[in-house]
Order: C-alpha cells, then sequence, then structure tokens
C-alpha cells in the first residue's frame, strides 16, 4: 500500500471516495487547485473513485486536447485510485 503524509509527517487512515474534479487538479497539476487536491489526496490511505469518474476525467483529457497525457496518467491513477 502506498504511504502518503500530510504536512504535519502524519499518515492519515481512513477512506474516500473522490469526485472527478480533486482528480484532474490533481493529475493534470492544475495551477490553482493542484496543491488543494494534493493535501485533500493525502488525507487518506484508501482512495475510491466511481468508474464514472475515470471516464469523466477521459472526456476532460479530449476537450482540452491533452488525450496523450491521460495516457501518461493512467498508470499513476491506477496506483492513486481504486475504482469502484
Amino acid at each position: 500500500m502506498q504511504k502518503n503524509w500530510t504536512r504535519s509527517g502524519k499518515l492519515q487512515r481512513g477512506k474516500a471516495l473522490y469526485d472527478s474534479n480533486v482528480l484532474i487538479a490533481y493529475l493534470f497539476r492544475e495551477e490553482h487547485r493542484f496543491d488543494v487536491a494534493k493535501e485533500v489526496l493525502a488525507m487518506h490511505s484508501d482512495r475510491y473513485t466511481s468508474i464514472i469518474s475515470v471516464h469523466e476525467i477521459d472526456y476532460y483529457s479530449k476537450k482540452m486536447s491533452t488525450k496523450n497525457k491521460f495516457m501518461e496518467i493512467k498508470p499513476k491513477l491506477i496506483q492513486l485510485i481504486k475504482p469502484l
């Protein structure tokens, strides 16, 4: 299991279901939302998302003409989140 640390240096335990907006901000390193998304994702050790959110991320990448970027981040997404 991948460990995630908060700024305080303590590993946070627990489960969370994340929406695509948090994942998009983190994976695509959106300028004004990346740091917040990173902090939110560090709050839980077990992270989940719906398969619909995965499709929304794919749609976002097509809309932003970054389909190649989605293919690059897909392995990272799989490591970060467990699809439901």
